[in-house]
């Protein structure tokens, strides 16, 4: 997979499913790219609420990466 930033998708939805179609869970999601549980929250959480972040391409591009390669 190469990177691609005009693909960027900020939507929680979309990040959430990228993940939940792997099976893993925030936790694991989160030590797996050596960030926090809580900002994989933060990019997960709905737009709108004061628990929302807008994800950068590179965490999406990552969390594709894993996915593609069997999570």
């Amino acid at each position: 997979m190469k990177p691609d930033s005009a693909s960027h998708n900020q939507d929680p939805a979309y990040l959430r499913g990228l993940r939940e179609a792997a099976g893993i869970s925030q936790a694991a999601l989160a030590a797996r790219l050596g960030i926090s549980r809580r900002m994989v929250q933060y990019y997960e959480a709905e737009e709108g609420t004061d628990g929302h972040r807008a994800a950068p391409y590179l965490y999406q591009y990552a969390v594709e990466s894993l996915i593609g390669s069997g999570g």
